[in-house]
């Protein structure tokens, strides 16, 4: 989870409305750099950072099919963070999640819980991707069609998600909006994220959180270009801004991750 959590996650981001089929699975290894100079105080009035940040980070997503009512998920998010003097590599935090079906018969209505498990890091100073706590995911999400009878392939996608937290973390609630359509082989995809904390734990750090735990909120604008590369291969690219925030980096992302699926 990261400029701040990035799945965690990007190591929960990854997940969604999606039922693997029994004895599917799906790789996804991804790859981006995030930065900002400023960020949104507590009154979400926008400042110039005291350093520079800049992240590269690798992520690791995998699903599997464990039948036709549930897909298990695996994520782990490493990255490499650097702020003003201040470098750290950290191997980051991993989620175990199980999704099941809300509607038996179709597809793209699920709920979700995930487990999100501590490094051993110390979630301390300006340059923490870890996390010391235990941590519970509990999500509900959709895709439907959009696109009319004139218009395939053309979904609307929204979830909400809570993020719990053993110890004094603030809690959060996660909510987006997406929309994709298709554009000749591609798929074209933009969307709104947003993180709310439930101010119920700990303080932001001032300058902008560098943690899941923090109290913060935030908008993100996201948009993604995915394209096959044959076979069971796919890439998609991805830009990432905060537009809006509360103790909370105005950060800029951008990424680019490889996702293979096949069958057992």
């Amino acid at each position: 989870m990261a400029a701040v959590l990035f799945l965690v996650v990007s190591p929960a981001s990854l997940a969604g409305a999606w039922m693997r089929s029994g004895g599917e699975y799906s790789y996804t290894t991804g790859m981006g750099y995030v930065t900002h100079s400023r960020y949104f105080d507590s009154n979400s009035r926008p400042r110039p950072a005291p350093c520079t940040t800049r992240d590269a980070y690798f992520d690791q997503y995998l699903e599997y099919g464990y039948s036709y009512y549930h897909t298990i998920f695996a994520g782990l998010h490493t990255t490499r963070r650097s702020c003003g003097g201040d470098r750290r590599l950290d191997g980051g935090d991993l989620e175990l999640g199980i999704r099941g079906r809300l509607n038996l018969f179709r597809n793209g209505r699920t709920w979700e819980a995930a487990l999100l498990l501590p490094s051993g890091e110390g979630a301390s100073g300006p340059s923490r991707p870890g996390v010391e706590h235990y941590g519970l995911e509990l999500g509900l999400h959709g895709r439907f069609a959009a696109g009319g009878p004139f218009h395939a392939h053309r979904y609307f996608s929204t979830g909400a998600e809570v993020r719990l937290w053993e110890g004094v973390p603030s809690e959060h609630f996660l909510t987006y909006m997406e929309y994709s359509w298709p554009a000749g082989s591609l798929d074209l995809q933009a969307g709104l994220h947003g993180n709310f904390s439930l101010r119920n734990g700990a303080d932001g750090i001032g300058w902008g959180s560098e943690s899941p735990v923090d109290d913060y909120d935030r908008i993100r604008v996201r948009a993604s270009l995915g394209q096959p590369l044959g076979g069971e291969w796919s890439v998609d690219y991805k830009v990432v801004r905060v537009v809006w925030g509360r103790n909370m980096d105005a950060s800029t992302e951008v990424g680019i991750s490889f996702g293979r699926t096949w069958m057992e």
